[in-house]
């Protein structure tokens, strides 16, 4: 949590773009979509104009996904590795 936190913090109110100078091209971009909320239990959509999707951004962060919302906004969810349950060989 500690390492996403700080990414955010140097990535929030910069642009998508500005994300993609810094971080280099995503391994995958999607399109535009709606996708529907739920906000102190009313629901709203929410336009997002692309998803840009990275992986192995740091040392935790398998995957970091950054939304550009239409007003030019972007949001940040991020994934850690999977733990086996395996014990490594």
């Amino acid at each position: 949590m500690d390492e996403f936190r700080e990414l955010v913090k140097r990535l929030a109110g910069r642009t998508a773009e500005d994300i993609i100078s810094i971080l280099g091209q995503p391994a995958r971009e999607t399109g535009p979509r709606k996708e529907d909320r739920l906000a102190d239990g009313k629901p709203w959509v929410v336009e997002i104009r692309r998803t840009l999707i990275y992986f192995d951004v740091g040392p935790t962060i398998h995957r970091l996904r950054v939304n550009e919302r239409a007003d030019g906004t972007c949001e940040f969810q991020a994934s850690g590795r999977e733990i086996s349950d395996e014990p490594s060989a």
